[in-house]
């Protein structure tokens, strides 16, 4: 796990997993008018996101060399 090309593919993953954040607006008004959402129900999808990244990435300090 201390190998340069597993820290730098965690690094991409992670970059990769992050640029979802620059493409929410456009994933949430396409979902907003393809579902016809209100505009509560596309806060509480975006703050499910938020809530998701920021819980995996603050723990997977405890977990992630569980995983082979």
């Amino acid at each position: 796990m201390d190998r340069f090309a597993a820290i730098f593919s965690g690094v991409i993953i992670s970059a990769l997993g992050a640029m979802f954040y620059n493409l929410l607006p456009l994933f949430l008004g396409t979902a907003q008018d393809f579902r016809e959402l209100s505009d509560q129900a596309v806060g509480i999808l975006s703050s499910s996101f938020y809530v998701g990244f920021t819980l995996t990435t603050s723990t997977a300090y405890f977990w992630i060399r569980k995983f082979s």
